[in-house]
């Protein structure tokens, strides 16, 4: 008898959406039971797709249904980050432990609210899933919730958050805060938030500032592109933001020098500070390349400081500038708007970021 394979068939995922289940059961005559397949290495129960007749018959013929893929996550995992909520209570009918950790230290009740699925969420409390897990940072369901939302993920948030503080989780000033940046973000991009949820989420940024009794964040003010620019009395890292939130667009170049001026300035500190160069490419060594020839339009700066400006630019297109350097290029951006109030139209530009 031919030994059967290890591996799933290349197509197997295509198959559960498909074939019969009479034909995934035939694939199980060339495969072992426990055979793996996908980018994670899972077995047939591991895919959220796997119908439930299928899922049933591999557990019959020996396959544990908490057979972990190559990151410890379990089939129940795959359903609850996924969203896939309507087979949780069948994996946990054959066994499925519902509290299996993954490498990461994830249940799959963590794995549901980090990536903001509150039906699954709702399934797994519903099911006797402990809301006291703490991610590996030590934060609660709730916190990981709020620090994971994005723009597009409030409504989930909203009912990911009701489920958690009616099974006593509490409203704290850190989550507050959190609160906070979430609106504070929803803010900078509602100009260009897509129409067709705008609604939507707009209704549920106001139900989560009343959930948490948080003073909604106010609507952002952006310049008109044509009036004198305004640059607040401060420290230049506090004009920097304040000009950041008057000029920048929330995608793309700006329309005027002075914006981009900024922007440049605020993307290239972002990707070195906060992600430490990981997308560092052509585009960002090409803003590095302009940001001298900003300063020199208009009423340009000093001489000593546009050849200062230069110096830091070719340190940091290399890549070696996050030593105080982009600091410097930041200050000398906020010089530069502070001397030219008027905007300048920005022509184009050799990058896309």
């Amino acid at each position: 008898m031919a030994r059967k394979r290890k591996t799933l068939p290349k197509d197997f995922q295509e198959m559960l959406s498909s074939a019969s289940v009479d034909e995934l059961k035939a694939v199980f005559g060339k495969c072992e039971i426990d055979a793996r397949g996908g980018y994670a290495k899972g077995t047939a129960i591991g895919f959220p797709e796997c119908p439930d007749e299928l899922v049933v018959w591999l557990s019959e013929q020996g396959l544990a249904v908490d057979t972990p893929d190559s990151y410890g996550r379990t089939p129940l995992h795959a359903r609850a980050s996924r969203g896939v909520p309507k087979q949780i209570p069948l994996l946990l009918s054959l066994g499925a432990d519902i509290e299996a950790v993954d490498k990461t230290g994830k249940t799959p009740l963590l794995a549901a609210v980090g990536r903001l699925r509150a039906e699954s969420a709702r399934a797994l409390i519903e099911q006797g899933a402990s809301t006291e897990v703490l991610d590996r940072s030590g934060d609660s369901l709730l916190m990981r919730a709020l620090i994971s939302t994005q723009n597009i993920d409030i409504p989930e948030c909203v009912e990911i958050s009701k489920l958690l503080l009616g099974r006593g989780a509490s409203v704290t000033d850190e989550t507050r805060r959190k609160v906070e940046r979430i609106g504070r973000d929803f803010e900078f991009h509602r100009g260009n938030f897509n129409s067709d949820l705008f609604d939507k989420t707009d209704a549920a940024l106001t139900e989560l500032y009343r959930i948490f009794e948080v003073e909604p964040v106010a609507r952002r003010t952006a310049h008109d592109g044509v009036s004198p620019i305004v640059v607040p009395d401060g420290t230049w890292q506090q004009r920097h933001k304040a000009l950041w939130e008057l000029l920048v667009p929330s995608s793309g170049a700006g329309e005027t020098v002075q914006c981009e001026t900024i922007r440049v300035t605020g993307r290239i500190s972002d990707e070195m500070f906060r992600n430490g160069g990981a997308n560092w490419d052509r585009d960002y060594r090409a803003m590095a390349d302009a940001f001298p020839g900003f300063l020199a339009q208009g009423e340009s700066l000093g001489e000593e400081e546009l050849q200062e400006a230069k110096e830091i630019a070719k340190q940091v297109r290399s890549g070696r500038g996050a030593d105080g350097h982009l600091d410097r290029l930041s200050e000398l951006a906020v010089a530069w708007v502070a001397k030219n109030p008027a905007p300048i139209a920005l022509g184009a530009v050799d990058y896309t970021r």
